[in-house]
């Protein structure tokens, strides 16, 4: 796993990407390797596959912050404001001050 996180680190999103999505085969019960791979996805340009996977990362950790703010920040750049300001609406019933950064975000995006 560290491995693969080492590649992302370097920028080798697409090796990061297929070696997360062969981990997640055999242990698909690793949440944070699920919100890696989303991360991976997003900084590779395919901010649908991460949406897909942040979403899985919070039905099995639905107070994560990190990972509510990971899906918000992939709806704003989908441009999907209606959507991210639920999150940020989640967000706020576990966190107020980090709900206030993606606010700022959805409103720097003028969504």
């Amino acid at each position: 796993f560290r491995r693969v996180l080492f590649r992302s680190d370097l920028g080798d999103f697409k090796a990061a990407v297929d070696s997360l999505n062969q981990l997640l085969k055999a242990r698909p019960d690793m949440t944070f390797a699920r919100y890696a791979l989303g991360v991976a996805y997003f900084k590779s340009g395919d901010p649908a596959n991460a949406e897909k996977s942040f979403r899985t990362a919070i039905e099995a950790e639905p107070a994560n912050v990190n990972y509510l703010m990971a899906l918000g920040d992939v709806l704003i750049s989908r441009k999907n404001g209606k959507e991210a300001k639920k999150v940020a609406d989640q967000i706020r019933a576990i966190s107020p001050e980090t709900a206030a950064q993606l606010d700022a975000k959805i409103k720097l995006a003028r969504l």
